[in-house]
């Protein structure tokens, strides 16, 4: 029996988990839309038209975002009986239900966006905008079987199955344009045209990598593809497989963010998107919207370093002691560079990738000019993966200085969780923020006869969103800018 220590891995899936969440797929916070005195709530839907004649966002504090979900929470990571509360790491921890919970595998998803230039304005038969934003998107699938090796080590006689891990995660920069108008007097529509450049990119695709464990010999078998835009070094040995793989010499040392720089309008890994909105004003009390965001893709061509598998390989340098730490990373160590023994070759393919596209059906009612109710609908889907979420918001609109709204989320998923959006200007000032997944609810948990740790019940995404804007000509309602809303109560 080969048995590994719970704690040490426990720490390795940990450090994962967080390094992940922060460095890492989504859209912009759904409180934006109806947070209408707020120009950046056209993202969500080009056809809405912000209540000024024009505006700019303040370099270096425009538009900063960052979204954060995964498939649990932390009440099933830690689980909470009469005789106490157990994390994964110990041996009172039931793992069936955390299995019924995660299914085959766990995903985390990420996207950040910095926008340093926004701006929009007015014209003579509709309303013109653009954005230069940079944009991080992160897919990550950790398989069930992952968390075997918590639950049961790695015992003689084993089956795994990682067929499910996978990562699509890209870097890319967006250049939107921007205009909507009125088609007839209660219909305004709008679309954007995003031009992007890709930076980088990694793609993996396997239908196969599994480790069969015995007494003398582990068995690995891998079929799958890895496509990556990356500055990589692929080492070859004479029969055209892959001997060994790392970045490459020239770009060791230089700063990511000196890479990009370096790589700004060059376009070598070409990309274009759509946005496209409605806005229908049935009457006075009741308007309808509906948007599509991100139907696009990026084309990948420059530093293309693709790896193919389909082979396997017996594996017999293992040799874990659960009480020695040394001998687990030197044991793993050898077993990675043992993977060489895979049948891999490299190539550069070409390949293209997707943004997640989303979907938005919205309906508000009006009480009067400055207070809304409204119900928004959000449907993400990409290749593998389709995400369903509704909100539910209370709008307040005071003229032109204070826009805010509470509302309240729920996922398909079963999550559930609470938001607060606020848009203060102080001529011509604007501030905005909103934040996402205010958890109403917290338990103190005593984890594993430790000291305790105060944790929200429920908490499976986060989303920040903060900027400055400045505000010019913000006179009044939003298709009639000179005219006093208030003048029609």
């Amino acid at each position: 029996m080969i048995t590994m220590r719970k704690n040490h891995i426990f720490s390795i899936l940990l450090t994962g988990f967080l390094f992940n969440a922060f460095y890492g797929y989504g859209q912009e916070s759904m409180i934006l839309y109806y947070l209408e005195n707020v120009p950046q709530s056209n993202l969500l839907n080009p056809a809405m038209t912000p209540r000024c004649n024009g505006y700019f966002g303040i370099p270096g504090v425009n538009t900063v975002y960052v979204n954060l979900q995964t498939d649990i929470s932390q009440k099933f990571l830690l689980q909470s009986t009469d005789s106490g509360t157990f994390s994964l790491i110990s041996k009172f921890f039931d793992y069936d239900k955390f299995y019924s919970k995660i299914g085959k595998a766990m995903t985390l998803r990420n996207y950040d966006n910095i926008t340093p230039i926004n701006f929009g304005f007015r014209g003579k038969n509709g309303y013109f905008t653009f954005s230069l934003s940079e944009k991080i998107k992160a897919n990550i699938t950790f398989p069930a079987d992952y968390f075997r090796i918590l639950d049961k080590g790695i015992p003689d006689g084993s089956n795994f199955d990682f067929s499910k891990m996978g990562i699509n995660a890209q870097i890319y920069q967006e250049y939107a344009f921007g205009y909507s108008r009125n088609l007839i007097k209660n219909l305004r529509v709008g679309a954007r045209l995003k031009i992007l450049q890709g930076f980088y990119s990694l793609k993996t695709n396997f239908n196969t990598f599994s480790l069969n464990t015995g007494t003398e010999l582990w068995d690995f078998k891998a079929k799958g593809d890895i496509y990556s835009s990356i500055p990589l070094q692929i080492i070859k040995k004479e029969d055209g497989t892959i001997d060994s793989v790392k970045i490459s010499d020239e770009y060791s040392d230089i700063d990511p963010i000196d890479l990009i720089k370096n790589n700004l309008f060059k376009f070598s890994n070409f990309g274009m998107a759509t946005d496209l909105g409605a806005v229908y004003d049935l009457n006075r009390s009741w308007s309808f919207s509906a948007s599509i965001i991100d139907l696009g893709f990026i084309r990948w061509k420059k530093d293309l370093n693709s790896m193919h598998f389909n082979g396997a390989f017996q594996y017999t340098g293992l040799n874990i002691s659960g009480s020695n730490i040394d001998s687990i990373d030197n044991a793993f160590s050898g077993l990675l560079d043992s993977i060489n023994y895979f049948d891999g070759y490299a190539g550069d393919e070409k390949y293209f990738t997707g943004l997640g596209t989303a979907i938005y059906l919205g309906g508000q009612y009006h009480v009067n000019h400055y207070f809304s109710a409204g119900l928004l609908s959000r449907s993400v889907i990409d290749k593998n993966y389709f995400y369903q979420e509704f909100n539910l918001s209370a709008n307040l609109n005071l003229y032109n200085v204070l826009t805010t709204n509470l509302n309240y989320n729920v996922a398909f998923s079963g999550e559930q969780y609470a938001g607060f959006g606020l848009g203060l200007r102080l001529f011509p000032l604007q501030l905005y923020l909103m934040l996402d997944n205010i958890p109403l609810t917290y338990t103190h948990y005593i984890v594993d006869d430790s000291d305790g740790i105060f944790a929200p019940n429920d908490l499976r995404s986060f989303n920040i969103m903060i900027g400055l804007n400045l505000i010019f000509g913000a006179n009044g309602y939003q298709d009639h800018p000179k005219i006093d809303a208030y003048s029609e109560l």
